[in-house]
């Protein structure tokens, strides 16, 4: 498997993954409202989001 596919396959994990645990982290404040709360999930979003760029960027790559 070339290199960027594999690198573009990892960078869409990660973001699946925090996509999840945006999930819980939403799902656990409606139970038990943190203050801290807000930055764990601005945190976990800005990582989906440069993950699934990367994700995106590395596949043009690859077909290049």
């Amino acid at each position: 498997m070339p290199d960027h596919i594999r690198r573009s396959n990892n960078a869409a994990g990660i973001c699946l993954i925090a996509v999840i645990f945006v999930i819980e982290a939403s799902v656990l404040d409606h139970r038990d409202p943190r203050p801290q709360t807000p930055y764990v999930l601005a945190v976990l979003v800005l990582v989906a989001i440069a993950a699934l760029v990367a994700s995106i960027r590395l596949r043009r790559a690859s077909r290049q």
